[in-house]
């Protein structure tokens, strides 16, 4: 069951024993929120695995720029791609392969005054969107992590982002499609170039950080591994290294906890009736036949 930054942080003081002034609120709120990142970048969790199918006319293609992990890839002929660390685009293993080509290393749009109010969808900027096209791109703003899709293109003054905005942005920097952005192409056993018509990406991504009291916080179970990896991170702000340390195992065990609610239920073997001792009743009917 989903709890909220709100709830765990008035938890994470309460435990702490810290006034809940403003200072202290935002210190829980930046520890809940690394924490969380943090979780959820070590392991594939359902609530961050997406699909996006692409119809490239030019390769390679430019991935989401949330991406953290590729978990497969199939083409529009039902050809499954694979990637192998001892393959790749240099010594491919298989008839398609897919691999990470060069990353972008020139953002497609870049600005610094773009504006957009906390839990809004509507980014303004001084004429600062010039690329008409930057639907399905993402963007980041400000000093404020978390990479947001760029769902309507109104004009390059006004875009209309896919996710409401976590924090507020004023005459902010801005990039769309940043450095850094994953791309992927494709090749065959013999490193010969593949252009798949069509090609489905299945990917898991990093979640926008959390800011608000609403903002839910989506682990499975009820997230004390988040809050735990939370107060250690507190401590070291605070200096107290030592007692960061002390919870380094009950971190482990509330995160090994929180894996084990996500396995699905795998029924048990069961042998088949042959596999059973028989009964009197089984042996008496038995005999009767054989007499």
């Amino acid at each position: 069951m989903a709890t909220t930054l709100g709830e765990m942080k008035r938890l994470l003081l309460q435990e702490m024993t810290l006034n809940p002034n403003d200072i202290h609120t935002e210190m829980a709120r930046l520890a809940i929120s690394d924490a969380y990142i943090y979780v959820c970048s070590g392991r594939k969790w359902d609530f961050l695995k997406r699909e996006k199918t692409y119809t490239p006319t030019t390769y390679p293609i430019v991935l989401p720029a949330n991406l953290t992990v590729v978990e497969s890839v199939m083409d529009n002929v039902g050809n499954r791609y694979v990637n192998d660390e001892s393959g790749g685009r240099v010594n491919p293993l298989y008839n398609y392969n897919w691999y990470f080509d060069s990353c972008i290393t020139t953002s497609l749009v870049s600005g610094s005054n773009a504006t957009v109010e906390n839990d809004s969808t509507d980014v303004t900027s001084a004429a600062e969107f010039t690329v008409a096209t930057c639907v399905g791109e993402y963007i980041q703003i400000g000093d404020i992590s978390g990479m947001y899709e760029i769902e309507t293109y109104t004009s390059t003054s006004a875009i209309v982002i896919a996710n409401p905005f976590r924090g507020k942005a004023t005459g902010a920097r801005f990039v769309i499609r940043p450095e850094g952005t994953k791309t992927m192409n494709f090749c065959d056993h013999a490193t010969n170039d593949l252009e798949p018509e069509e090609v489905t990406v299945v990917y898991y991504i990093e979640p926008l950080p959390l800011y608000n009291d609403w903002d839910p916080i989506l682990t499975p179970g009820n997230s004390s591994a988040i809050r735990l990896q939370a107060m250690q991170i507190a401590l070291k702000r605070l200096g107290k290294v030592r007692d960061a340390r002390l919870l380094q195992d009950d971190i482990r065990i509330a995160t090994g906890a929180m894996i084990r609610t996500t396995h699905r239920n795998v029924e048990s073997f069961k042998p088949r009736g042959y596999f059973k001792r028989r009964s009197s009743s089984y042996t008496e009917l038995a005999d009767k036949y054989r007499s």
